[in-house]
């Protein structure tokens, strides 16, 4: 299993309020300067005006003054989540590559502040958003999947295969240390580089 590099970062500054920020925006939009704004919420003039054109419902909850920010509320990466556990149950792979993709085109469409480079999100941003979601995703090393080894990966086949199992189990005495699996080595689904298959 490939686990992903976590970035560990000591906050230097404080958290903005989200729905602060909201009013402080509303309240700039109404014809009242940044100064009025900062001094009535309290919220740095510098923040209001970083955010004067995103759209008020894409504004997260929290927000950092600090170098490193949440690019998405939650619910947007709530989204990407599920986007991808969606498609993991397809048998496609989403490598951290595409995951980054994936974000940067999230925050392009939703005219997002990014600091996205290149098309795509950076390594260290996947790396912290895997550690934010670490309880829903993960980062494995694949395996090849045919169609004919998903279309016939079906609930009688399953069955069948344990009913067989089980028979053997019981005719020949065998326990669990003796049972594994010899099927195939050395294989990936990773498309930049093919490896050699070697099958038992």
């Amino acid at each position: 299993m490939l686990s992903p590099v976590v970035h560990k970062y000591q906050r230097k500054t404080v958290e903005v309020d989200g729905e602060v920020l909201k009013a402080a925006l509303k309240f700039v939009k109404a014809g009242n300067t940044y100064r009025a704004a900062e001094d009535t919420y309290g919220v740095p003039k510098s923040t209001i005006h970083k955010y004067r054109n995103t759209d008020i419902d894409q504004i997260p909850s929290h927000l950092t003054q600090g170098r490193f920010k949440n690019v998405f509320s939650e619910a947007q990466e709530k989204v990407i989540c599920d986007y991808a556990i969606d498609i993991s149950r397809r048998f496609y792979a989403l490598t951290r590559k595409g995951l980054g993709h994936i974000a940067y085109s999230l925050a392009v469409e939703n005219n997002l502040p990014h600091r996205f480079k290149n098309g795509a999100a950076s390594d260290k941003w996947v790396s912290l958003f895997m550690e934010r979601n670490r309880h829903r995703l993960s980062m494995r090393i694949g395996t090849p999947t045919s169609l004919s080894r998903i279309l016939g990966f079906n609930k009688p086949a399953v069955y069948k295969f344990f009913d067989k199992l089980e028979a053997l189990v019981g005719l020949h005495g065998f326990s669990a240390e003796t049972i594994y699996n010899m099927d195939e080595t050395s294989t990936t689904i990773v498309p930049v580089r093919f490896s050699k298959k070697h099958v038992l």
